[in-house]
């Protein structure tokens, strides 16, 4: 390996002291740190090392020269130089070379690094450099023309290799970081991740890859072959853009070719997802995080099929087909959608719907959270591009026959299909979902089991709770309760705006719906009279349709202020049943003491006491003039 003796490329040169042009000068090259004159080294004329040539080596007009042409030095090894004028005053000295051209002879695995830091352990420059590896060590150009995929991929693929999660070796020694330093890398074909891989950037503004054509950008999945732990861990993606140049089918997946295996504590952050048919597509999966992401399409006005959904999230059982025509998997193994954390995503002039969750498989979506995201500009066509079986107007449930979905044809900001509960959806934004060019058509949020009965036969989307979120006028239905129960909606602002149809909505298949710290002008009156509507005054208070049924209810008064108020307007009564009040200090079950007595009881018709031994009932009432009577209830 040649060093290359240089002070300033192309040929060294050396001035005397005057400042002249070194004329009749001598050089010495030595070992390093010695003196040259003393130790000299061999020096050529040539970085083959055929051309050796005799110590001193003269100058002519600042430049090292033999019979009179002027000559680059090479050198073996690290070096000493000193230059002398004709006169032997000292031009120049170092004990190291200043500038080296050409490859240094030490290699990485022999050099020693220290890191700092107290404790901290002694390693080489190697293995220093080999905790990243980078695409740019395999080749990759990053300047968006030439095709990168294979060095991107032999990049990953040069890593450990971790078969099994399930296997604490491989699962600790395989995976590692590649790194895609700033530019624009393009794809002609999906790049392939698995266990522990993390595949980082330089910032979703910075790294960019680009699809050249209708494929997957990247695809997550078992590399090697499959074993008995079917789901794909500790997989990370960040910090970069995926371009999927209006023709790519989806941003991120764990289509991986034909199958699919569920995600499992994945890290998806800080991301720019543009121009693919759907940002990202996740066909089971549990315990992923979803943050700092933002899917939008690239022109939102045009009928192409790029930005028809931000992100899809499926339930799959095993061995059951799924995904669009041309890009279908076979699911290997059962994958429910629970546990995951969607946090500060943008989803923006997406043309059919923002987040689409899919439960119609024998699998379940439950427990995921959606916080701080923007729901924005779902703007849908009058004729949008199909996306089969990914419609907004029917379903088919695995093992029941097509149904159509409640209020079909809208452009939706959030879509919740199936076997839906104990979702979270709090602080979020929602704004401009219509029809192109309209304020209409639109709708923030729709529930509905789509009529699936597995097991008891009801309701399969139940228990999950909408809390402090905003919808802006320009959606138009503010939230749409399909076929669900057990729904809560608390103390979201709704900007509701004048049409028939605007609003909370809550259809006449749902049941227990409560809406809480809401304005009853906000549901819409054509919504199905089976909610509730709660407010947080006074204690505890139960409106006009309540039922309240077999409840054990405890107030505690320390001050004068009301307890528990039970009010009826309207034409329906309140049912109460089976309920029971402890306003005694010990807790005895009856209606007072002389001590400790109810302040009013406004009964109507009568109280119906029970004889002691249980045998009958007597009505016992006022009448205008005062008198009691006691009547024999039959």
């Amino acid at each position: 390996m040649a060093i290359w003796v240089s002070v300033q490329p192309p040929f060294p040169y050396f001035t005397d002291t005057d400042g002249s042009a070194l004329e009749d000068g001598y050089i010495w090259l030595g070992e390093a740190n010695k003196n040259p004159q003393v130790n000299p080294l061999a020096v050529y004329l040539d970085d083959a090392f055929t051309q050796p040539i005799a110590q001193p080596i003269r100058t002519r007009g600042g430049y090292p020269a033999i019979n009179g042409a002027i000559v680059r030095l090479y050198t073996q090894e690290n070096y000493s130089i000193q230059v002398t004028n004709k006169n032997g005053s000292l031009i120049y000295s170092a004990p190291t070379p200043t500038e080296v051209y050409g490859a240094i002879s030490e290699n990485a695995a022999d050099i020693l690094y220290d890191p700092a830091g107290t404790g901290a352990v002694q390693t080489t420059v190697q293995a220093k450099l080999r905790e990243l590896v980078s695409v740019k060590d395999f080749g990759a150009v990053g300047d968006g023309v030439a095709d990168d995929t294979l060095s991107i991929q032999a990049a990953i693929d040069s890593l450990p290799v971790s078969t099994s999660s399930g296997d604490p070796a491989s699962y600790k020694t395989g995976g590692g970081t590649v790194h895609m330093p700033a530019g624009t890398y393009l794809i002609s074909a999906p790049i392939k991740l698995t266990h522990n891989i993390s595949l980082v950037g330089d910032g979703s503004d910075s790294t960019v890859i680009k699809t050249s054509g209708n494929t997957d950008a990247i695809q997550i999945g078992y590399v090697y072959a499959p074993v008995a732990d079917y789901a794909i861990n500790n997989v990370v993606v960040r910090d970069l853009q995926i371009n999927g140049n209006s023709v790519a089918e989806a941003g991120i997946t764990n289509r991986y070719n034909s199958v699919s295996n569920p995600l499992q504590t994945c890290l998806f952050e800080n991301l720019r997802i543009i121009g693919a048919k759907v940002g990202i597509h996740i066909f089971g999966g549990w315990n992923n995080t979803f943050r700092h992401i933002k899917v939008t399409s690239t022109d939102y006005n045009s009928a192409t099929a790029e930005g028809l959904f931000g992100i899809i999230g499926e339930t799959v059982s095993n061995a059951s087909t799924y995904g669009p025509a041309g890009f279908t998997v076979t699911a290997n193994g059962a994958g429910g959608f629970n546990s995951n954390i969607f946090d500060n995503v943008v989803l923006l002039y997406m043309k059919r719907c923002g987040f689409y969750t899919r439960a119609i498989s024998t699998s379940h979506a439950y427990a995921n959270t959606f916080i701080a995201c923007n729901f924005e500009q779902i703007l849908k066509q009058a004729s949008p591009q199909a996306y089969a079986p990914y419609t907004d107007t029917t379903v088919t449930p695995e093992g029941f026959p097509s149904v159509a979905l409640k209020w079909t044809g809208e452009a939706i900001g959030l879509l919740l299909v199936g076997r839906i509960s104990a979702f979270s959806i709090i602080n979020n934004y929602f704004e401009a979902i219509a029809t192109l060019g309209g304020i209409t058509g639109g709708t923030g949020i729709i529930f509905d089991d789509a009529d699936i009965t597995f097991g008891s036969g009801a309701s399969k989307c139940f228990n999950n709770t909408v809390q402090s979120n905003f919808f802006n006028s320009n959606v138009e239905k503010t939230l749409i309760v399909g076929r669900a129960s057990y729904t809560l909606i608390s103390s979201n602002t709704a900007l509701i705006i004048s049409t028939a149809i605007g609003g909370y909505i809550v259809d006449a298949d749902s049941t227990s719906t409560v809406f809480l710290n809401t304005l009853k002008g906000e549901i819409n009156t054509g919504s199905s009279t089976d909610y509730v509507l709660l407010s947080g005054v006074n204690g505890l208070y139960f409106g006009n349709g309540s039922n309240i049924t077999s409840n054990a209810l405890t107030a505690v008064i320390d001050a004068p202020s009301s307890g528990i108020d039970m009010k009826v307007s309207g034409t329906r009564a309140a049912l109460l049943q089976a309920n029971r009040f402890y306003p005694n200090p010990d807790n005895a079950l009856s209606l007072g003491t002389l001590l400790n007595r109810w302040t009013e009881a406004h009964l109507r018709s009568g109280i119906v006491v029970t004889t002691p031994d249980g045998t009958a009932k007597y009505r016992i009432a006022v009448d205008n003039a005062g008198a009691i009577t006691s009547t024999l209830v039959p």
